[in-house]
């Protein structure tokens, strides 16, 4: 049975699908990132809402951030997922690191995720080529993360095969390891605060690398895809704004999901707005007019309805 006839099996003895009502779906699952990550704090967050509005089942899988949560959505393994949208892009046009298009569709936009490279405060480094020879962590393999870390890098001529030991670590592991002085430096891609650099620190000095010029090579390379933003000071306990890029983060689902449940999960995402505050203070951005802002990823028809029927673009 395709996925399009799952989702209409699902509906078929459903009635009154309001965000407090029946849901239309048995259960959801919801790809979600690493643990600490604002991913994964605002889908738990979630899928406490679906528990308790919908009443069933709503589990939070743990990934490799938004390459994995792109697939599993696609492949039927997740309902919903978290996604920037420069991995979107990729998705949807079948570039690498992906085989094929995926069938994916957007319900939301969310907030926006900001490069942070995190530095052991030694005063050693002072820009991104002084990372050549030292220990850093450019994310988990094959994620989001490591994608914008080497983006960034090439703009001043540096490569992976060209920094003295490269690791792929996802941040709450590279934190630890940072801790335990076996990393200089790592990278993370994420909204502010990022716990997991929350936590460390907390527990040591720490520095963020401020990367203006490579920022505005990278803006210009890929247009409508990055943005130039600064991390305020006071952040981690910074005493500077940091200027690096940030990128827009949207909830997806699959494209043939039907129109009805892409409605509900998307009413029910907004009606959720201050369990998601509670859970991370990102989630402060999420509104009606700001949820419509998904950038090149087309919204799924059943979103893009109840935009329609909300109109909130008035009042």
């Amino acid at each position: 049975m395709n996925r399009r006839a799952l989702f209409g099996a699902a509906l078929a003895s459903v009635t009154g699908c309001g965000s407090n009502g029946r849901s239309p779906l048995h259960s959801v699952k919801i790809a979600a990132g690493t643990p600490q990550g604002v991913y994964h704090e605002l889908a738990k967050a979630f899928a406490a809402e679906i528990r308790s509005r919908w009443r069933i089942p709503a589990d939070v899988l743990t990934s490799n951030e938004s390459i994995d949560n792109l697939r599993m959505v696609a492949e039927g393994h997740a309902d919903i997922g978290f996604a920037t949208v420069d991995i979107c892009d990729l998705a949807l046009q079948g570039d690498w690191p992906f085989s094929g298009v995926l069938p994916i569709a957007a319900l939301a936009g969310l907030y926006e995720d900001y490069l942070q490279i995190i530095i052991a405060d030694s005063g050693q480094i002072a820009q991104l080529r002084d990372l050549r020879n030292r220990r850093v962590s450019l994310g988990g393999e094959k994620s989001g993360t490591e994608f914008v870390a080497d983006r960034i890098l090439r703009t001043v001529g540096l490569d992976q095969n060209k920094i003295t030991s490269v690791y792929h670590l996802p941040a709450d592991v590279a934190a630890i390891q940072m801790l335990a002085g076996s990393l200089d430096a790592f990278f993370v891609m994420g909204g502010l605060p990022t716990l997991s650099v929350q936590d460390l620190a907390g527990r040591m000095k720490v520095r963020l690398l401020s990367i203006p010029d490579e920022a505005g090579y990278v803006r210009d390379d890929y247009r409508q895809i990055y943005l130039l933003r600064s991390i305020p000071s006071g952040t981690y306990g910074m005493d500077r704004e940091i200027s690096t890029i940030g990128v827009g983060n949207v909830m997806v689902i699959h494209k043939d999901a039907p129109d009805e449940t892409a409605f509900r999960l998307t009413e029910l995402l907004l009606a959720s707005k201050q369990a998601l505050v509670r859970a991370h203070p990102e989630a402060l951005r999420l509104g009606p007019r700001t949820a419509v802002a998904t950038f090149k990823i087309p919204l799924h028809q059943g979103a893009l309805r109840y935009y329609r029927e909300t109109k909130p673009f008035l009042g």
